[in-house]
């Protein structure tokens, strides 16, 4: 069989005429030749440059006749004709078609992807629904019974387009997402679209020419695809329309118009992993596997060469230095303690030493102070304890046996109390001794000495001479006068008969 149809831009219609196994191109020739005089009367001239004569065959090879002529020109078989928008080719595979089908989608798609920021939801699913969805519809029983690889490309194009108008990322799976939009798959609405034509057509809704071409299936014995409302399937027929036609699947015939269940409750269609996907999980899954059971074994290595036991202490060995370091749920640094070969460093808020027996803070260290709880601080060291500001302490004390010394070296050594200076000696004694001058002041009150006996040593004798003038007397002089000067200084002088204390003494005036 071969049909041969004939597009004419000056009519407004096509007309496709069949040639049988009773027809020949004589009768060819007599409907062109009708047709031509058709056109004559009605005062029309058809282009012979753009008239296209599409053979169709099973095989798609060039039919081995010679066509005849339309009014005179000679009709060419053309590898591809256009009919209503829609590329046919000599063995109806439908490749220029989907090919451009999805070329143009796609097209649309990346120009209403840059409109996305900019459209509502609604208004967006109405661009996609006019400028997409509708090209993959239309004509679409057409492709009934085509390969799958070109099924593809438009199921290509759905999911784009499913993706953009929810928003979803390339690798999440598409399954979801159509059933959240009530989106058929192509391959699917190509067969709903087949099974709606016939339907129309064996209830009186479609074409009188598709109603006769169907014949319900009737078995000759009794069987259970009797009552399974089927059609009788077509053999030895080519071509767009009996492909759309030629299907032993069953479908169901609808008794009344609303007759289709309905869920109580609305679907969630909850989104899965599938396909090369899930391997890629589950590869992933493994790999995560291998990696913990390598790094708990390096785990084990390591406790047991650097000896990490219960037991024991712990070890830390490093050729630099070892840092802990403290974070709060926010990742901050609070903390940080680096033993290294030269010093210990702790950088906190505060720094703590307790007891391990009743938790007692043993030294305790921040901005303010440093506080040592401790029941006695012991300095060793020769040097002693220094410190460049003041101490506030009320008790310092030595050990046993020895002896505790205060000492400035270069500098004077200051004790203030305002409530007094107490310094006693219950066994030893209290020895003051200074290089040039002892001062002894009270602003206010007295310098109290209360002793059995009060000894001043090496106190100058004066005399009513010169200093350098010898002393005329030659006996030794054993009994003395203590003489105060008008300035406060004391000075012995020779006991007489009288006082012998002369305001004039050498140790006065030259004082």
């Amino acid at each position: 069989m071969a049909w041969v149809a004939i597009n004419m831009p000056m009519t407004p219609s096509s007309l496709l005429l069949g040639s049988q196994s009773d027809c020949s191109l004589a009768d060819l020739d007599l409907a062109l030749k009708a047709m031509a005089g058709w056109l004559r009367q009605s005062r029309l001239k058809l282009n012979p440059m753009k008239t296209e004569v599409l053979c169709l065959s099973r095989s798609g090879q060039r039919l081995g006749i010679s066509l005849p002529t339309f009014d005179g020109a000679p009709l060419v078989p053309a590898p591809e004709v256009r009919s209503l928008r829609v590329l046919l080719d000599p063995v109806l595979m439908m490749e220029a078609q989907v090919a451009a089908t999805a070329r143009s989608a796609f097209y649309q798609l990346r120009l209403i992807k840059q409109l996305v920021p900019f459209l509502k939801h609604n208004d967006l699913a109405m661009v996609i629904h006019t400028l997409v969805t509708s090209r993959l519809d239309y004509c679409n029983a057409l492709y009934m019974g085509l390969p799958l690889y070109q099924i593809r490309k438009l199921q290509l194009v759905q999911n784009t387009a499913a993706r953009l108008m929810l928003g979803l990322p390339m690798g999440e799976h598409i399954q979801p997402a159509l059933k959240v939009l009530h989106w058929l798959p192509i391959a699917y609405l190509i067969w709903f679209k087949v099974l709606v034509f016939a339907y129309k057509a064996l209830y009186g809704q479609g074409p009188v020419y598709l109603r006769d071409l169907l014949s319900p299936y009737v078995p000759q014995r009794a069987l259970r695809s009797g009552s399974q409302n089927c059609l009788v399937s077509f053999s030895g027929q080519d071509g767009a329309l009996y492909r759309a036609l030629m299907t032993r699947e069953q479908y169901i015939l609808a008794t009344q118009q609303n007759n289709l269940p309905r869920t109580e409750h609305p679907q969630l269609y909850p989104v899965g992993i599938y396909g090369w996907r899930k391997r890629c999980l589950y590869f992933f899954v493994l790999l995560l596997l291998v990696t913990m059971i390598v790094n708990l074994a390096m785990t084990i290595w390591i406790l047991k060469v650097m000896n990490f036991t219960v037991d024991s202490a712990l070890v830390l060995q490093s050729d630099r230095n070892v840092t802990v370091n403290a974070r709060n749920h926010m990742g901050q640094l609070t903390g940080q303690l680096t033993v290294g070969a030269d010093a210990v460093e702790a950088q906190c808020k505060r720094f703590e030493v307790s007891s391990s027996e009743d938790g007692r803070v043993l030294f305790s260290a921040d901005e303010e102070e440093i506080v040592i709880g401790a029941d006695r601080l012991k300095v060793t060291g020769t040097e002693g304890a220094v410190f460049e500001h003041s101490v506030e302490t009320p008790h310092i004390r030595a050990d046993p046996s020895q002896d505790l010394k205060l000492e400035s070296p270069t500098r004077s050594l200051i004790m203030e109390a305002p409530r007094g200076i107490q310094v006693s000696a219950a066994v030893g004694d209290i020895k003051a001794t200074c290089r040039k001058e002892l001062h002894l002041q009270s602003t206010e009150g007295e310098i109290f000495l209360n002793a059995n006996s009060i000894r001043l040593g090496n106190l100058p004798v004066g005399s009513l001479s010169s200093p350098s003038s010898p002393s005329s007397s030659t006996t030794r002089q054993t009994i003395y006068e203590l003489c105060v000067c008008p300035n406060g200084k004391l000075y012995l002088s020779p006991a007489g008969a009288g006082s012998t204390c002369q305001s004039s003494s050498n140790i006065c005036l030259w004082s």
